[in-house]
């Protein structure tokens, strides 16, 4: 590993873990939202799940992002051909 692929290697670990502690913030800020919302229905609750729900779309949208990326500096190699054609989901 060169000079420049370890900087870069450290900065993506970084970066990394830095997208993990928002996350991981915002998803215990949406359970704690969600337990005082169940434990309380009141105006104030829903008001802050509401807001907690934002926080944990957004953390999913940056998270993608980030993916998004990542994938444009170091491409995967391509999945199983046979799988693709698979739907993601199945119907009940």
């Amino acid at each position: 590993m060169t000079a420049a692929e370890r900087v870069t290697f450290e900065r993506l670990q970084q970066e990394n873990q830095e997208l993990r502690a928002r996350v991981d913030g915002d998803i215990a800020v949406f359970l704690a939202a969600f337990d005082a919302a169940l434990l309380q229905d009141t105006q104030e609750s829903r008001a802050a799940l509401r807001e907690a729900t934002d926080r944990l779309l957004r953390a999913g949208a940056r998270t993608r992002i980030e993916l998004e990326r990542l994938e444009a500096r170091m491409p995967l190699p391509p999945r199983d051909v046979a799988r693709q054609s698979e739907p993601a989901w199945r119907q009940r």
